[in-house]
Formats: C-alpha cells, structure tokens, sequence
C-alpha cells in the first residue's frame, strides 16, 4: 500500500508541476508582449529618422537577426533542465525570455521597416509576423510540458 500512496503523491506533484510551469510561462509571455509593445515606439521614432534607401539593408540585416534568432530559441530545449530545481527552472525561463524578447523586437523593428519601405505591404508582414511569434510561443510552452519532470 506504500507504494500506491507514493505513486500517488508522485503524479500530484507533477500535476502541481505542470500547473506551475504553465503559470510562469504565461506570465512569461505576458512580460515580453509588454516590454515589445513598450519599445515599439522608440523603435518608432528611431526608424522614421532613417532613409527609406537605408532601411532597405537594414530589413536584410534584421532577416538575418530573426533567423540567428528562432535558431537559437529552437535550439534550446526545458527537456535538458532540471526544472523541478528551482535555479535551473528560472534560468531556463531567463534564457527563453531573451530569445523570445529578442524576436519580438526584431519582428517589431521589421514591421516598422516594412511600413516605411513598402506601405502596401505592411498588413501582410504584420500578420506574418504575428505568426511567426505565436509559433515560437506554442513551441514554447510544446517545450516546457515535454520536460521530465
């Protein structure tokens, strides 16, 4: 009977667990949609200062960013942490964060550019991009609730 109790209070703090890592992703996600929207706008004005000729190298430049970017993000997996440790959890939320943060902003800075360069087709590249970072978003929490807990 022991080891029935034991297996028990086993899946209820995976349950427990699973409840944890999805808060904390959520609250997560929530952070880098703030700090994306608050830099908008610098990046904004920052952009509109810039020579449409300019913007053209600097949409190819961003390309590269955003892939180096999503490279990086998918590279990383919570399956090689320990997230039951707390140090290791938060460390891994840390890194995904930055990755994340990083690929919202570009993706920001992208649109922005796009806007400017080719206004036509500013709706289109909006909507991609909105795409691309739900799919980094999902594959995130994919990631998390794959890890061994």
């Amino acid at each position: 009977m022991p080891q029935n109790i034991s297996t028990n209070q086993t899946a209820q703090l995976k349950n427990i667990t699973i409840i944890r890592l999805i808060k904390e992703n959520i609250v997560k996600n929530i952070l880098i949609l703030f700090f994306s929207v608050i830099f908008y706008f610098p990046l904004f004005q920052a952009l509109k200062q810039v020579q449409p000729v300019q913007l053209n190298d600097f949409l190819l430049i961003l390309s590269m960013f955003i892939v180096a970017a999503c490279f990086a993000n998918f590279t990383f997996t919570y399956e090689k942490s320990n997230i039951l440790l707390v140090s290791q959890r938060m460390f891994s939320h840390f890194v995904t964060f930055m990755f994340m943060l990083l690929l919202a902003l570009l993706l920001d800075a992208l649109v922005i550019s796009v806007g400017f360069v080719y206004p036509q087709l500013y709706s289109i590249i909006f909507v991609f991009s909105i795409l691309i970072y739900l799919s980094v978003a999902l594959y995130d929490f994919w990631d998390i609730l794959r890890a061994k807990l």
